[in-house]
């Protein structure tokens, strides 16, 4: 028994010099997260600039955080899609909430290639103070690179957010009104047909 002990402790001793980094500490690999460029909404400006670069970074929470929460606010999301959408997309029929929001952004995001990126342009912008909110207008042009495609796909129209403070107290989005300028295709046409 004793030699067996002394063989071991002289296999590790061996094993440990000569160098094979078996107990060495490892470099430590990056965390697998999205990017994020997140900033606590303490303005309404702050919500369209979370709300633009949670598209362009591809951050479905970070999107999703620029909308009225229940934990915090008594009131509940609401899109209104563009004129016409609702009899082509059923989706909208029933109601369109958060969930709805996450499902087409998820699927959309499934569709671009990993190093695709979302282009958005913001124009023509406009902020309203009411009482207890502020309303943002903006003309939105997005293209969206669709793997396997060979151009983006490109999507334009008209954005009213109605903006709130909730509980915390954080700027959030509590309506959407989509509207279609000419023949292109809007926001309500890329979520229903992404829904």
């Amino acid at each position: 028994m004793q030699k067996r002990v002394r063989l071991l402790c002289s296999l590790l001793v061996l094993v440990s010099l000569a160098g094979c980094d078996i107990f060495q500490a490892r470099t430590p690999e990056a965390p697998e997260t999205a990017r994020s460029t997140y900033t606590f909404p303490a303005t309404p400006d702050l919500v369209i600039s979370n709300f633009t670069n949670a598209l362009i970074e591809k951050n479905v929470q970070n999107y999703l955080a620029c909308f009225v929460d229940s934990s915090y606010s008594s009131r509940v999301f609401r899109f209104i899609p563009s004129p016409g959408a609702t009899s082509r997309y059923p989706a909208f029929l029933s109601g369109w909430n958060l969930k709805a929001e996450q499902d087409y952004l998820n699927n959309v995001f499934s569709k671009m290639s990993t190093a695709g990126q979302i282009s958005i342009l913001l124009s023509s912008e406009s902020y309203s103070r009411y009482a207890d909110s502020v309303q943002y207008t903006a003309v939105y042009t997005m293209q969206i690179p669709v793997k396997g495609a060979s151009s983006p796909a490109q999507y334009s129209g008209q954005m009213r957010l109605s903006m709130i403070v909730d509980s915390r107290p954080a700027w959030i989005i509590s309506t959407w009104e989509d509207t279609k300028i000419g023949t292109a295709e809007s926001w309500s046409d890329l979520k229903g047909s992404n829904y």
